[in-house]
């Protein structure tokens, strides 16, 4: 009994980026980026044993891959299974999707790589002097992360059910052992990436626990030396207000009051020093009991 199936496979490939909005890749000061020059990378593609097959992969000439800054994902349906059993495709319709998930996969690889450069960069030596820019960044990637982790176990669970009991697949002598192994193939490299997400996650956090630690490290010297500066306004408050009272008290005008002729200089300095020694007492009493 032949069984007809079709597969359709939606992606988000458009255009060339060169023909969309101003980016980084294209702004107003410069229209005459290069793809050797662009800040965007291809999705490069493993595949094992390569190097025996005999047939080559034929450069594409799709009308729609014309321009500097073609999508990797455009590529796809130009060489789409050329690696897999065709009558093994027909048979078992999660074989067929092979390929997407494998792109996926390579896609992802990149990313998670991009990524653990960037938390390397944040978490080194030279992010100590940037504290504040380097919590942000490992804050967004860890969120970036965490989402990525989600899109890891779903992608997983749809491999382990294979499409579904809805989905034809290949039976015993058909091929069913291939398209097994292929589907083993895929968990091995999602599980991986799952492990790699979480890592990278892991490290995250980490980083942002030093770099909270470094920050209230910080707050921690800056309020030692603002104490540092108190108690020395403190220890000259002391010196002054003594002096400032006995000079503010010998300025008023004390034959008013009954003291009768002129009083020497000399009685500022007897009255003065008893009072400061006083002051400079209590300081070191409160000195004392603080400790």
């Amino acid at each position: 009994m032949l069984i007809n199936q079709a597969v359709l496979v939606w992606t988000d490939a458009g255009r060339d980026l060169g023909e969309g909005p101003k980016g980084p890749w294209l702004d107003s000061h410069n229209e005459q980026v290069t793809s050797a020059t662009s800040p965007f990378c291809p999705t490069f593609q493993h595949l094992p044993e390569l190097h025996r097959r005999s047939s080559s992969i034929p450069t594409t000439t799709e009308n729609h891959l014309k321009g500097p800054f073609p999508q990797s994902a455009a590529l796809l349906p130009c060489n789409y299974g050329r690696f897999l059993d065709k009558s093994l495709m027909a048979k078992d319709a999660f074989y067929a999707v092979h390929d997407i998930f494998g792109f996926c996969a390579s896609a992802i690889c990149q990313f998670l790589n991009m990524i653990e450069s960037v938390i390397e960069e944040e978490t080194g030596f030279a992010a100590m002097s940037n504290t504040q820019y380097s919590l942000s960044t490992l804050l967004y990637h860890q969120d970036v992360l965490e989402k990525q982790t989600r899109d890891l176990r779903s992608s997983i669970e749809k491999i382990r059910a294979r499409g579904g009991s809805s989905w034809p697949h290949a039976q015993e002598g058909d091929g069913k052992e291939d398209a097994e192994a292929a589907a083993q193939s895929l968990m091995r490299d999602y599980e991986e990436l799952l492990f790699r997400a979480h890592t990278l996650s892991k490290r995250c956090k980490s980083g942002i626990a030093v770099l909270m630690s470094q920050a209230s490290i910080e707050e921690s010297k800056k309020a030692i030396s603002q104490t540092e500066k108190m108690k020395a306004l403190t220890l000259l408050g002391f010196f002054y207000l003594p002096l400032s009272f006995t000079t503010s008290f010998f300025g008023m005008n004390l034959g008013a009051v009954g003291t009768g002729g002129k009083m020497g200089i000399w009685v500022w300095f007897v009255v003065s020093i008893p009072v400061l020694l006083i002051s400079f007492g209590f300081l070191k009493l409160m000195t004392f009991r603080l400790r």
